[in-house]
């Protein structure tokens, strides 16, 4: 129906767009609003951090309440995921499947950012008062991961949002395979891998920040290498394809020889012996 290839060609630029708006804020919340924005962020403001003798080492309610919120983006996620969810709904192969669970990702992870909580009232960091030495170390690693992530969502649009669904009948969309170019290339996990560098890379280590780095951690971890790639290695997927490409590819740490490929733009095989 033209109605649902109009409802696909919307809901994937949508999804685009939001997803890149969403990363900027996920980055300002981090920074701890910088430069006063008004966001919201990993820490309390400064007005609201107290001293040692009066703070609270540990929010419980605030503790509840993320793992709330966190459940919210874990269990849409993956719920919408699974295949048997989406045909029970009607979505399978459908020209707006893909746009419309990137659109609702893109929402549920801003509203995540949003809306969280920070754990303590007792620390706060600050990133204008980290030496640039240390940002030179940390400010790398995150830069990289920022390529990761970015260059995922640019390279591979349809990939990730779907953008050209619109453009064929119900479970007429053509089939790539593996993908093997950057940045599927470098690691099996480009998205996860970056958010997972920035995430540790960030030299804040209050007990906010490794509260949501770890959360984000266990999401990332059990759901690549548990569902996502769980469901790869089946027959009904690519099988012994993917299993090749498993055993060339890290997980989320690029080997030396993936890096000279995507450098060269050679095959690994031929990359390696040059």
């Amino acid at each position: 129906m033209a109605y649902f290839h109009a409802l696909s060609y919307v809901l994937s630029r949508f999804a685009f767009l939001a997803t890149h708006l969403v990363f900027v804020y996920w980055l300002v919340f981090l920074l701890n609003d910088p430069f006063h924005f008004g966001t919201n962020t990993l820490d309390y403001p400064p007005s609201l951090i107290k001293p040692a003798e009066s703070c609270t080492p540990l929010i419980k309610e605030n503790v509840s309440y993320d793992l709330g919120l966190f459940a919210l983006w874990w269990g849409t996620h993956s719920i919408l995921a699974r295949k048997v969810v989406k045909q029970a709904l009607g979505l399978w192969e459908q020209p707006f499947e893909r746009p419309l669970f990137a659109a609702i990702a893109s929402v549920i992870w801003g509203v995540n950012v949003l809306l969280w909580r920070p754990i303590t009232d007792c620390e706060r960091w600050d990133p204008l008062t980290v030496p640039l030495s240390r940002w030179g170390i940390h400010g790398t690693i995150i830069a990289l991961a920022t390529l990761l992530v970015v260059g995922f969502l640019w390279v591979l649009p349809d990939h990730v949002f779907g953008t050209a669904k619109y453009q064929y009948p119900r479970g007429k969309f053509p089939h790539s395979g593996i993908l093997a170019g950057f940045p599927y290339g470098l690691v099996r996990h480009p998205a996860a891998t970056g958010f997972l560098w920035a995430y540790w890379a960030l030299p804040a280590y209050t007990r906010n920040h490794i509260w949501l780095a770890s959360l984000w951690t266990v999401f990332i971890v059990v759901g690549t290498l548990v569902f996502e790639e769980g469901g790869l290695k089946g027959i009904d997927e690519f099988g012994k394809k993917y299993a090749a490409y498993r055993n060339a590819t890290g997980a989320f740490c690029p080997y030396p020889s993936s890096v000279r490929a995507v450098l060269t733009g050679k095959p690994k095989s031929q990359a390696k012996a040059a």
